[in-house]
């Protein structure tokens, strides 16, 4: 999936060089989305068609926040976006590499919760 550049304001020149770097992000990243229902057990390879970098899980669960994995974080170690660390919830990778691993912790894997998520890679 690619993103639409739309101009923020009238500004002339700022929507140039925004629009040109915008232009290269979208060359050199991949974004896709999808979503799954959670099951309670992990690890689970959820499939996507590039290769991850960067995952963002989001729960129809209302009180849970977002979850995000960043390729730089340590092996098995996810954070929620209220900053808490999860430690089986986002594993990272998998050997396919067009895939990334959940865990069992509820915040990505609560049993009949929906999950969307989006990630971004090559």
């Amino acid at each position: 999936m690619k993103l639409e550049y739309t101009p923020v304001n009238d500004f002339q020149k700022f929507n140039f060089l925004g629009k040109r770097l915008f232009d290269y992000l979208n060359t050199k990243i991949n974004i896709t989305t999808g979503n799954y229902i959670g099951d309670g057990n992990g690890p689970r390879e959820i499939l996507v068609d590039i290769i991850p970098r960067c995952v963002v899980i989001f729960s129809n669960d209302v009180t849970d926040p977002p979850v995000i994995w960043i390729d730089i974080f340590t092996v098995l170690n996810s954070k929620r976006f209220d900053g808490a660390n999860l430690v089986d919830a986002i594993l990272g990778y998998t050997i396919k590499k067009n895939a990334f691993l959940i865990g069992a912790d509820p915040s990505v894997n609560a049993p009949g919760i929906k999950f969307n998520f989006m990630v971004l890679g090559d």
